[in-house]
């Protein structure tokens, strides 16, 4: 289940990103035993930065072998988005909000995946995964 809240604005996107962050809730965890694994002790499955770059998103593409992640930049000004997946993906690619490919992007050699952004844009993010396995 989830709830959808929709919130208003005129002008300063400010006031509003404070209500949606009312709004908010954290994820619930489920616990399971102790067990081997490949991924670390601790980790991220996406570190996202700056701030500006509200994640709103994280789900499965519709071809059942990739991850799509999506946020909107809340900056006044165009930036730089820089996505760091724990699992390096097969590809990655920028998409439209229904899926349409409008180019690929290249990760840096650490896997950083940088985006230039313009103000109060949505972006949305397809990373591909062998097997649709995200880590």
């Amino acid at each position: 289940r989830f709830r959808l809240s929709l919130v208003p604005f005129a002008g300063d996107l400010s006031e509003a990103v404070q209500i949606a962050d009312a709004f908010q809730t954290q994820p619930r965890g489920v616990g399971t035993a102790l067990h081997g694994g490949a991924l670390p002790a601790a980790a991220s499955f996406l570190g996202v930065e700056p701030a500006l770059f509200r994640l709103s998103a994280v789900c499965p593409g519709s071809d059942g072998a990739s991850v799509v992640v999506r946020g909107v930049w809340s900056g006044e000004e165009p930036g730089e988005v820089r996505l760091r997946p724990l699992a390096r993906p097969l590809g990655v690619e920028r998409v439209r909000l229904d899926g349409t490919p409008l180019g690929p992007v290249t990760p840096d050699a650490d896997g950083t995946l940088r985006v230039q952004v313009g103000r109060h844009e949505i972006v949305s993010i397809r990373l591909s995964y062998p097997g649709g396995e995200a880590g």
